[in-house]
């Protein structure tokens, strides 16, 4: 049995959610899959170090998909798009794998047409992360929403199974799409932890609020710097650090900084590398996470691991992940967000609940336990 997976999205340089659920799951598979399977990675560009030493029955291949330009520099090169599109596609078809894993991207169209007229065309199993552009439409730019919906019903048509990480994600996916609950399989991200913990935290040094993600409008990014605005004055050691690469609709959030009271108290850094991210997690008082959407949100687990309070959004994927192992607040209420700030800065005690809530929440969501209900469903031909 052969097992093709498309893993352009781990071998990405600045990895983001998405990405670092590739790399993650495919790291735990390599000690669920049997050594009778042959497992392929596909790529337009070199995996990353931390997928770099596999196990014998599986193999790396990258497939080129660059042109060569005039330049200075020796060896510039420029990549083509639609690389999944077209150059995997024809490399699976070549290839004739009993079963394609897409984890994080669009099942190409070549793949798609060939899988629905042909009884000998592979299984297809692939990764929805979320809906938001159906279920929070002006989160997004038109062009995107046409792209997501499309790639959304290809999935949903064309896929033998479509895995999503929440049960949330299971229900607007049937809302929106009226899919059928037996082609749907939900598996709970993981969560990594390592050394560094809560225990780094330093009482000498100023508190922080930590956001990371992508400042976006999806993100309420805006409305988490005006409530920071509105408690800034009871706590005037407190900053709110930001982690993120722009996205759509950064503007509003630049927009409430720039109006804030307490602007030289928020700091921005774009993306960062994994042992940065850690230190912060690790030493934030708060995470704040209010987003509006979320297929899973992992930094709230990530968070929970070492130990760090977390502030989220009441309901859906939000309330499903954090349990009662975080502060829930309406994320479209500025007051609200703004409050559940309050209440936690304001209690030692109430941070140590969340603290210990947390720890627990998080130990109950493994790479391992992810790995092995996706080979049941990879295997399953």
């Amino acid at each position: 049995m052969l097992i093709a997976i498309d893993a352009s999205r781990a071998a990405e340089p600045q990895k983001t959610g998405v990405g670092w659920y590739c790399v993650h799951l495919l790291r735990a598979l390599q000690s669920v899959i049997p050594n009778d399977v042959r497992v392929r990675l596909y790529s337009d560009r070199p995996l990353p170090p931390e997928l770099r030493q596999l196990p014998a029955h599986w193999e790396e291949r990258t497939l080129a998909w660059q042109v060569p330009l005039p330049s200075p520099g020796a060896g510039w090169r420029k990549r083509l798009p639609l690389w999944s599109q077209i150059r995997f596609a024809i490399q699976v078809l070549r290839d004739r794998p009993e079963v394609v894993f897409i984890p994080a991207h669009v099942i190409p169209d070549l793949l798609a047409v060939y899988r629905t007229q042909c009884h000998t065309a592979p299984r297809i199993v692939t990764t929805v992360h979320d809906v938001a552009f159906r279920s929070h439409p002006h989160t997004y730019p038109a062009r995107e929403r046409w792209y997501a919906d499309r790639a959304t019903r290809l999935a949903l048509r064309a896929a033998d199974t479509v895995i999503v990480p929440t049960e949330a994600v299971r229900e607007e996916v049937m809302r929106y799409y009226g899919a059928f609950a037996a082609r749907i399989a939900v598996i709970p991200h993981g969560v990594v932890t390592r050394p560094l913990g809560g225990e780094q935290r330093c009482a000498s040094r100023d508190p922080f609020l930590l956001y990371v993600g992508r400042r976006e409008r999806k993100k309420n990014v805006a409305r988490m710097v005006d409530a920071f605005s509105r408690i800034g004055a009871e706590f005037p050691q407190l900053r709110f650090v930001l982690v993120g690469p722009p996205g759509y609709g950064y503007e509003e959030g630049e927009q409430a900084m720039a109006r804030s009271p307490v602007r030289d108290r928020i700091l921005v850094h774009g993306w960062i590398p994994p042992e940065q991210y850690d230190v912060l997690r690790a030493t934030a008082d708060v995470l704040c996470f209010p987003t509006l959407a979320e297929g899973f949100g992992l930094p709230m687990l990530e968070a929970m691991a070492v130990g760090t309070p977390v502030l989220t959004s009441r309901g859906g994927a939000h309330e499903e992940v954090a349990g009662d192992a975080a502060e829930l607040v309406n994320p479209w209420d500025v007051e609200s967000i703004a409050h559940g700030l309050r209440h936690l800065l304001s209690s030692t005690a109430l941070r140590d609940v969340y603290r210990a809530r947390g720890r627990l929440r998080a130990s109950g969501y493994t790479w391992n336990r992810a790995a092995r209900a996706t080979w049941d469903v990879l295997r399953a031909y």
